[in-house]
């Protein structure tokens, strides 16, 4: 066994003697072997979602999908409430044209000069929550000069 001060030459076969070993070679192989199938076998999902979508980023995909959907949703919801005003309000006027009582009662107590108690309190909802940005900006940002 060699000193630790001993400063002989060592020849290099010597030293690559371990690595030289086929059985070396197979445990490496082996390791890469077992790696592969480990990696691939967490990944089998994530490359249905690639395969699904058509997408390198399914994830993101995914929210796209859902948040139209969840828009679409709104929209047919807020349609359907719309229609369905509406079909009361013309109901209703037909009431009162047909000179129904009960119609033209309720229509009179609810009644105001302004115009705006003959919409229902939903499609007033509606028409103060809409989507639309805004056209001009309301944050002033616009009066504040360059700071020097």
């Amino acid at each position: 066994m060699a000193q630790p001060n001993d400063l002989s030459p060592v020849n290099p076969d010597e030293l690559m003697a371990g690595v030289a070993r086929l059985a070396f070679v197979w445990t490496l192989l082996f390791s890469l072997v077992v790696h592969v199938a480990v990696i691939f076998g967490t990944s089998i999902g994530y490359m249905r979602l690639m395969a699904q979508y058509h997408s390198l980023h399914p994830r993101f995909e995914i929210k796209r999908l859902n948040k139209d959907k969840r828009e679409g949703d709104m929209t047919a919801t807020r349609k359907a409430a719309q229609e369905r005003i509406l079909a009361e309000q013309a109901k209703r006027e037909a009431q009162e044209k047909a000179g129904d009582k009960k119609g033209t009662a309720e229509q009179d107590t609810g009644t105001k000069a302004g115009g705006e108690k003959d919409k229902p309190k939903i499609l007033k909802e509606l028409e103060k929550t809409s989507n639309e940005r805004p056209k001009e900006s309301t944050t002033g940002l616009d009066d504040i000069k360059d700071l020097e």
